[in-house]
Order: structure tokens, then sequence, then C-alpha cells
């Protein structure tokens, strides 16, 4: 996964071509992950292996979305991750 700083706005577009992976499979995963986040073909061809997501968040939900996101992605070859937040609810980023 390969993210550049944003250039002054709460939004990351993160590059997953190294992970063999559409746009459309990350969001699907983080969704189960219990994130949400945008898949990049959204935004147009040049998205189809990115997707975007807001940090704009409370620091622990952040950290807990992106430990989320992490383990969602780096383990698509062994498992899909089924796992909700603590409440239940998704954490929009």
């Amino acid at each position: 996964i390969r993210v550049e700083p944003g250039a002054g706005t709460a939004y990351l577009w993160p590059d997953v071509s190294g992970l063999d992976l559409t746009s459309l499979d990350v969001a699907r995963l983080c969704y189960d992950a219990g994130v949400v986040v945008s898949p990049g073909y959204q935004f147009g061809p040049s998205g189809k292996t990115r997707f975007r997501m807001c940090f704009a968040q409370d620091e622990a939900r952040l950290d807990a979305a992106l430990d989320r996101i992490t383990a969602a992605l780096t383990g698509t070859t062994h498992r899909e991750i089924h796992e909700e937040t603590a409440d239940g609810g998704r954490d929009a980023q």
C-alpha cells in the first residue's frame, strides 16, 4: 500500500495496486472490517486501484480504524475479516 501525504485536506488516496485488489474489493474488505471508505473507481479511471479515506476523526477511533484496515488488507490472502466495532457500528473514514 502506498500513501502520499494529503495536500491540505482531511483525505488520503492510498494506492493498493501492489495487492492485486480493485478499489471495490478494498471498500468491501474495509466495510467488513467495520470501516467505511470510498472506492476509487467512483473518482474516475485513475482510481481503480485506490480508495479514499477521511482522517478527520477522533484520534483513538482513527487508530482503531487504521488497525482494522491494515488487518483486512493484509489478511485477504488468508481470510476475510468480519469484525464489527465495539458498539456494533461502522467507522466512517
